[in-house]
């Protein structure tokens, strides 16, 4: 990779992160939204009118982490870029 004189590398501010996985798949937080989502859940379309393609997300492929725990996942620390919505997500798992 060649880095020309005005970029700069920056590595991008990660947290730990609540991800649920579930039959070996990981299901990552919503960045925007309180909700979990599986890969595959944003698809690429063609839209002729601006001919251009664009991300769609597929909501029906969004999940609570109620739903996820009854499924039988479990929940495992992964560094991502922080979202607002998951600050202290630790307190969830006290009973």
């Amino acid at each position: 990779m060649t880095i020309y004189p005005t970029q700069t590398k920056v590595m991008a501010i990660t947290a730990p992160e609540p991800v649920f996985v579930l039959n070996g798949m990981n299901y990552l937080p919503h960045y925007s939204r309180p909700c979990w989502v599986q890969p595959g859940a944003f698809v690429t379309t063609y839209n002729a009118m601006k001919k251009m393609e664009e991300y769609q997300e597929d909501v029906s492929m969004r999940l609570s982490a109620s739903e996820l725990f009854a499924m039988g996942a479990r929940v495992e620390e992964q560094p991502l870029w922080p979202r607002e919505w998951t600050r202290n997500w630790q307190q969830w798992l006290r009973p």
